[in-house]
């Protein structure tokens, strides 16, 4: 394996006009930039000519996730983490390792960014229309159009405005449970403010964080 790699690194020092004999141990990792890598990642499974196709394009590694574990991918977040620039990614669909376009389009940036390559075996796509002259544009529209369309989700109403007097006798109400040593989650529940809101009434009023004792918990 170190005899590929130091082959690789000279073939590499060559091309860009490195003497060879500069190429050390010592400082053979600052090589290692020019080298890419190819990995794979599947979701649940693929076929053996799948597989067969994803080996043969070179992956050093498959990241296998399952549905078992819901909706956490421990893998494809390791095969993320591992990406550098001009590395390339297969997988026997883009379903794979996207739910849906706007992840697609994350996925899709991200190579642009860092010039890496996408490889898709079952639908014919390569970013870089190496394997699949002149098919891989008409098959990325096509893999979009069968994504499921994403619902965007509607904003959530502004909280109603109170007015001045409402706002006052709010603030006394907080004031006064929270001196009388209520707990914080009761005080959001009664007086119907949340957690930020709370401790800037009392920040804004000057009490102190500091209690003696507390009320047990009022009942629902």
């Amino acid at each position: 394996m170190i005899g590929d790699y130091i082959y690789i690194v000279k073939v590499l020092a060559h091309k860009i006009k490195i003497g060879t004999n500069e190429l050390t141990l010592h400082n053979l990792t600052n090589y290692r930039k020019f080298i890419m890598a190819t990995y794979g990642y599947i979701f649940d499974s693929a076929t053996d000519s799948t597989l067969q196709m994803m080996t043969e394009i070179g992956c050093c590694r498959i990241f296998r996730d399952s549905s078992d574990n819901g909706g956490f991918r421990p893998q494809r977040r390791i095969l993320v983490q591992k990406l550098q620039a001009g590395d390339i990614i297969v997988v026997p669909r883009l379903s794979h390792i996207v739910e849906g376009c706007v992840n697609l389009s994350a996925l899709l940036q991200l190579c642009h960014l860092k010039n890496m390559r996408l490889i898709s075996v079952d639908e014919h796509i390569d970013t870089e229309d190496r394997l699949y002259r002149k098919e891989s544009e008409n098959n990325l529209l096509k893999a979009i159009r069968e994504f499921p369309f994403e619902k965007r989700k509607p904003r959530s109403a502004p909280a109603p405005k109170i007015d001045k007097e409402e706002r006052l006798r709010r603030n006394e109400r907080v004031i006064n449970m929270y001196l009388s040593g209520f707990s914080t989650e009761d005080i959001q529940r009664v007086a119907g403010v949340g957690k930020s809101t709370l401790y800037r009434i009392l920040r804004q009023n000057d009490i102190p964080r500091q209690r003696i004792g507390k009320q047990e918990s009022i009942s629902e």
